[in-house]
């Protein structure tokens, strides 16, 4: 038998107006009224009909959120925070990965009257034309850059990534190292990913340390930031010769590479180097060399990013801009200069 509003306003004891004001967000609805219907929907397992809702909201209640690595679990996290809040928020999720035919994807999502998108991808895979005719048309947009791209105004989830950087130059300078590589798959010209970049050499200027274009590797386009492409960059960064005592990889994920070709060239690590990447995932526990990576709460960044995109939808709110905070989590993989 179907649950109807009607059968979910007589458990609640309130009109079906309340119900529809409630699973809707149209009207005003008390606390104590909003949690005696919420408790009805969950006992009846009500399953409000998106079609009929979102004639009356004029919502369609779907969002979408687009990454660039299907295989980073980095993303993984990510999707998981944020499709848990958007099905309390009683919207459908459509997951787009970046660099699969971008612009047949995003055609796609103009022609479902999409209500948001939450951008964790990089700009070179996005198509700016249909974003920007999408923001253009009413879709709200939540992106990770530091400075907004696009003509329309959206807001931002970013991670602190200069407060991280700190964090990690004073873990290595206690340690005793001077000599810090760094590794990146974008060029410093790719705009907005230049923040870890910027952040590595304005701490080697506050602490007196050398700034040395021998001890940088970044990628090529297309750009890929894997297993592969970290075990390449770090050969190529180890094949220079350089005194470097310890590097900053930009992911685990291409730093499990970095960690293979370490030991493919006849060194270890930490004894002969030091490791340091970012975003603190499975790879940093389950590597050869666990490693020590700056933690980011991934999975709360994407509730974040579906609460704030419920807002810009719901209450016209925009340019909202959310740092998340981060923890360098020491394992393995940093030790002190011999």
């Amino acid at each position: 038998m179907t649950v109807t509003r009607k059968d979910v306003a007589e458990k609640a004891g309130v009109s079906t107006a309340t119900v529809s004001n409630v699973i809707n967000g149209t009207k005003y609805v008390s606390e104590e009224l909003s949690q005696k219907v919420k408790k009805a929907i969950k006992e009846l397992n009500y399953k409000p009909n998106l079609v009929a809702q979102s004639l009356t909201t004029k919502q369609s209640k779907q969002v979408a959120i687009l990454i660039d690595d299907i295989t980073n679990p980095y993303f993984n996290e990510i999707i998981l925070g944020f499709e848990e809040e958007a099905k309390k928020r009683n919207y459908i999720v459509n997951i787009g990965i970046g660099n699969n035919s971008p612009e047949e994807y995003y055609q796609d999502l103009y022609s479902r009257q999409i209500d948001g998108i939450y951008m964790v991808v990089q700009l070179s895979n996005i198509p700016k034309e249909q974003i920007n005719e999408m923001l253009k048309n009413g879709t709200v947009m939540v992106n990770s850059f530091h400075e907004n791209p696009f003509e329309i105004n959206s807001s931002s989830i970013c991670v602190d990534y200069f407060g991280g950087m700190k964090k990690i130059f004073e873990h290595l300078i206690e340690l005793g190292h001077k000599k810090i590589g760094y590794i990146d798959f974008v060029e410093p010209s790719v705009k907005e990913n230049t923040s870890r970049y910027e952040s590595y050499r304005f701490y080697l200027k506050e602490f007196n340390l050398e700034y040395n274009e021998n001890y940088l590797v970044f990628g090529q386009p297309p750009y890929f930031s894997n297993y592969e492409q970290g075990y390449r960059d770090m050969k190529k960064l180890l094949a220079r010769n350089t005194d470097i005592t310890a590097v900053i990889v930009i992911n685990d994920y291409m730093a499990v590479g970095a960690l293979e070709a370490i030991k493919d060239f006849g060194l270890k690590v930490p004894e002969d180097i030091s490791v340091v990447s970012f975003d603190n995932t499975i790879f940093s526990k389950i590597s050869s060399t666990k490693l020590t990576s700056l933690h980011v709460d991934k999975k709360e960044q994407g509730v974040k990013a579906m609460q704030l995109i419920d807002e810009m939808v719901t209450n016209n709110v925009e340019n909202i801009k959310i740092e998340m905070p981060t923890e360098l989590v020491v394992r393995e993989s940093t030790g002190r200069v011999r």
